[in-house]
């Protein structure tokens, strides 16, 4: 469907009553759709990419390349899923097959990526996975599945309903003890920052980012050897601003008490997020661009999951991800940015202002 088609059909459904489904039903969708993201995560494991193809129109070499695993990851998971697109009025959105405007029409559409991390799986190397989120018409995820082939495990989250790590409630490491802290120590009072965020000076608008994130930093009680663990694309080793924002990250780790800053760019933007949720303190960035980047399929299940983790998925000011864009399938045009907590998410958007 062209461009200009989508958009009319996304403004004439844009204001439009939302189905909503009963927590039942999503429960039987979360259960296919972790079925699905297993039997192709499954399939990917014993894998190998013997056949590699370039597509046009990505904005990186990951976004270009393709193989013979992704068509056959997506195959297995539409087998699974195809059904649920009458019974249940659902559109569908994935990397593989162009967007042909259904999740304009329809309350709800599947997003899937079949294979995220395709340069790590054609390495040889962990960082890749499989992603399936469901999202209402109006952009919020309801159902998030990540299933990482390499360490064999499921991780899923319905909306309102829980985060769950191989169908057992999942307590992640960052959500735990002084490690999940929205809680800072100063002047030897306890600020809760969840209720009371730090107040901006009115007058800093002339200081440089590394300034301003200088000035909002307080100490922290971390155990000891906790570093500020950033996980990000490749494509942000060769960025003109790496020099920068690094240099930010590493003030705002030494200013929180932590042994310093830990860069991983080794992984796809879904197993960038998901080792965010493993680590006591991380965030994953990507930084703006107009063109290209990454796609709704790579954040949509991310997203839900870090909702119901307690934890930050924004772009780079802060402003909830757009997952149903009118004009286009990409993300980047306002930076994405996931982090253990809001505090943490604060100190990094203000290296941005």
């Amino acid at each position: 469907m062209e461009g200009s088609s989508l958009q009319q059909t996304a403004r004439k459904r844009g204001s439009e009553l939302l189905m909503k489904l009963s927590g039942t039903e999503l429960t039987e969708l979360a259960n296919l759709a972790i079925d699905a993201a297993t039997s192709a995560g499954e399939m990917i494991a014993r894998s190998r990419p013997k056949q590699i193809e370039h597509k046009s129109g990505g904005g990186s070499l990951a976004s270009q390349v393709v193989t013979e695993v992704d068509r056959r990851s997506e195959a297995i998971i539409l087998e699974t899923l195809t059904p649920t697109l009458q019974r249940f009025e659902l559109g569908l959105l994935t990397e593989e097959q162009p967007d042909d405007g259904g999740r304009f029409r329809t309350d709800y559409f599947w997003c899937i990526d079949p294979i995220d991390g395709t340069l790590p799986f054609i390495e040889g190397t962990p960082g890749y996975g499989v992603s399936i989120a469901l999202v209402r018409r109006d952009g919020t995820p309801t159902i998030g599945v990540v299933y990482d082939p390499v360490e064999k495990t499921v991780v899923h989250a319905i909306a309102g309903a829980g985060l769950f790590r191989n169908g057992q409630p999942w307590d992640q490491p960052s959500s735990s003890g002084t490690v999940r802290a929205t809680q800072v120590y100063k002047a030897g009072n306890v600020v809760d920052f969840a209720r009371s965020p730090p107040k901006r000076e009115k007058q800093d608008f002339w200081r440089s980012p590394l300034q301003r994130a200088h000035m909002h930093c307080e100490k922290l009680s971390f155990p000891g050897g906790t570093a500020l663990s950033l996980f990000t694309d490749r494509s942000f080793l060769s960025s003109e601003r790496r020099d920068q924002i690094t240099a930010g990250l590493e003030l705002i780790a030494r200013d929180m008490g932590l042994t310093g800053l830990h860069v991983d760019a080794t992984a796809g933007a879904v197993m960038n997020a998901s080792k965010v949720l493993a680590n006591p303190l991380a965030c994953y960035v990507k930084l703006p661009k107009q063109n290209g980047g990454g796609s709704l399929w790579d954040y949509a299940a991310t997203s839900c999951i870090f909702s119901e983790a307690g934890a930050v998925a924004t772009d780079i000011n802060g402003q909830p991800f757009d997952l149903n864009r009118a004009d286009s399938t990409f993300m980047c045009h306002r930076g994405i940015l996931f982090a253990t907590n809001e505090m943490l998410a604060q100190r990094i958007r203000s290296l941005f202002r």
